[in-house]
């Protein structure tokens, strides 16, 4: 009998920390000899690119428009592998756009955040309705950190005794090789941000405060690494600021965002909500001083031990960016504790843990 494993973001991220999740479990998984099938019947997702067809039902295209139409397909044919296989298990590792009708011994999900609940005002869908009929016929639920287990318990009064917290590893890009940017090394030191631009990730406040400081404008550009081209309104704020000379979109894989981490002076994650946060613990673990928001989760992960700011204040981000950026023992001292912080954070130990669920 089969494990089948389902990503729905496999179709819509060609990168991100949810699909990293399933590829890094993945990779264990194939390692460990364990019998499983992914179900990804449409994907451009790069992580699972490269693994061996033999594991994947569906077929891999590099770009494709997000339209309803292959949302259909795509789920159609998910319905159809699932409903036709042999299965002992079934892990969601995240939303299923639906719940797909299936004859799974076991059913088990990962919730990631609860993003959409706490910015209801900003998604149009149903949501809400939909999670919660999942979560009813779920076996099994893995949270990755205590807060996002409050939330979601505060959110549809689950039963705790069938939720489990199971920390993400930040381990993946210890082994790899970089792809250098000479051209970096030669210009003026960055603070760097990593992905996506949303609102709930806060990037105007740090780009207004990034504005008001002479000094920081003087002395460092930013360099924003994935997250997608800039909008036309993201470049009308940089020119409304007078700092889109400061400021340079980096898009690339994991060997130069690797280089990037390790040349920048600064990484800044000024996030309002996040479920976990791996882009911090990816950049502690290759040695680049953090800076981050001061929410619950952060406080969790970090065990309160690194710099952390208000987000809704231009003024403390701003006290803590100089505090970093003119004070090199500040800034060694940031490396050294985010050194021992990440390393509590490993894919084995989230692999052993959740595999442990699947029997």
């Amino acid at each position: 009998m089969t494990n089948i494993l389902c990503n729905s973001q496999f179709f819509h991220q060609r990168f991100g920390g949810v699909t990293r999740y399933s590829s890094s479990l993945i990779e264990r998984m194939i390692n460990d000899g364990i019998n499983f099938k992914i179900c990804a019947p449409i994907y451009k997702n790069i992580y699972i690119k490269n693994i061996d067809k033999k594991y994947i039902f569906g077929f891999y295209l590099s770009r494709y428009p997000n339209i309803s139409f292959l949302r259909y397909i795509n789920n159609s044919l998910l319905n159809f592998f699932l409903k036709d296989e042999n299965k002992k298990l079934i892990h969601f590792m995240y939303d299923p756009e639906y719940l797909p009708k299936n004859n799974s011994q076991k059913k088990i999900i990962t919730i990631h955040d609860t993003i959409h609940e706490k910015f209801s005002s900003t998604y149009k869908d149903n949501f809400f309705c939909k999670r919660k009929e999942i979560l009813d016929k779920m076996d099994q639920i893995i949270c990755v950190s205590e807060n996002t287990k409050k939330d979601l318990v505060e959110f549809y009064n689950l039963d705790q005794q069938k939720i489990n917290v199971i920390y993400n590893g930040a381990d993946h890009l210890n082994p790899m090789s970089i792809i250098s940017d000479e051209n970096i090394t030669h210009e003026k030191p960055y603070i760097l941000y990593v992905g996506s631009r949303s609102k709930y990730k806060n990037f105007r406040l740090f780009i207004e405060a990034y504005k008001k400081s002479e000094k920081l404008v003087n002395d460092f550009r930013i360099i924003c690494f994935g997250g997608g081209n800039f909008s036309k309104d993201e470049v009308d704020f940089f020119n409304e600021l007078k700092i889109s000379k400061n400021i340079k979109l980096v898009l690339g894989d994991d060997s130069k965002l690797k280089f990037f981490y390790q040349n920048a002076s600064l990484f800044i994650y000024p996030s309002l909500y996040e479920g976990f946060g791996i882009s911090i613990l990816e950049a502690m673990n290759v040695g680049c001083p953090t800076l981050v928001s001061d929410i619950p989760v952060f406080r969790e992960i970090l065990n309160n031990k690194t710099y952390f700011f208000s987000p809704n204040s231009h003024e403390d981000l701003i006290f803590n960016m100089e505090k970093i950026l003119f004070n090199n023992k500040n800034k060694e001292n940031l490396i050294s504790i985010g050194k021992v912080i990440s390393q509590k954070y490993t894919w084995t130990s989230c692999y052993n843990k959740t595999i442990k669920l699947y029997n």
